[in-house]
């Protein structure tokens, strides 16, 4: 099932939907109930990794470093105030990103800058821990943002993706991200995108002209 957080009661409905059909089992069915109880918790597993009524404490446990290991992470600024994604804050973030590429802390695979929130999918380096690698990327930043009226959200979320995950479909998502948000039109382009050379040349032949695949948008 691809990654569509936003859709994810969309997609059981479709689940048990196809299963009536397919097997003809009725809306009480017992396997039908536990099918979609299991793919419930898998989607909880990926799409909500974390209580956020447990704190931050709830998101670190567990978390696990790996180097060359790829994570996709999300940073958010406190209160979700809007800022992130222009001017010179997003001028230093893509600065600081692509040091710690140059430093061998990270290697940035795919990110995309939104007013109140940043995604990134990077393969960890050996330098850093990965709660390092953040600590470095926000205490870099942290001042321009205060200057600015805003401040990191204390912690971050971040996925470690198996080979089980598809990496096509966190691609997608990331890029995708401005486009769900109606930040930009249909034939517009998002400034705030950046993929590595090696992956834009498989992603960018998905795309139509470099830009949204139209049943992409419709999905």
């Amino acid at each position: 099932m691809p990654w569509q957080p936003v859709r994810t009661g969309c997609e059981l409905q479709r689940v048990g939907a196809c299963l009536q059909a397919r097997f003809g089992l009725s809306p009480a069915s017992r396997l039908l109930q536990k099918t979609c109880r299991s793919v419930a918790r898998c989607a909880v597993e990926w799409l909500v990794p974390f209580d956020r009524l447990k704190g931050h404490a709830a998101l670190r446990r567990g978390r696990t470093s790996a180097p060359y290991a790829n994570y996709f992470l999300t940073l958010c600024t406190a209160g979700r105030l809007a800022g992130l994604d222009s001017g010179d804050i997003a001028e230093t973030l893509w600065f600081e990103a692509a040091a710690m590429e140059t430093d061998h802390s990270w290697r940035l695979r795919c990110a995309v800058l939104m007013p109140d929130h940043v995604h990134l999918l990077i393969a960890l380096g050996e330098r850093l821990a990965l709660t390092q690698c953040i600590q470095r990327l926000k205490s870099r930043t942290s001042r321009l943002l205060r200057g600015k009226g805003l401040e990191w959200e204390r912690g971050f979320f971040d996925h470690r993706l198996r080979e089980t995950d598809s990496e096509g479909a966190v691609f997608r998502y990331v890029y995708l991200n401005p486009s769900r948000a109606e930040l930009i039109r249909r034939n517009e382009k998002y400034s705030q995108f950046r993929c590595c050379p090696e992956d834009w040349t498989w992603f960018q032949p998905l795309l139509d002209e470099d830009l949204p695949a139209p049943e992409w948008l419709s999905s």
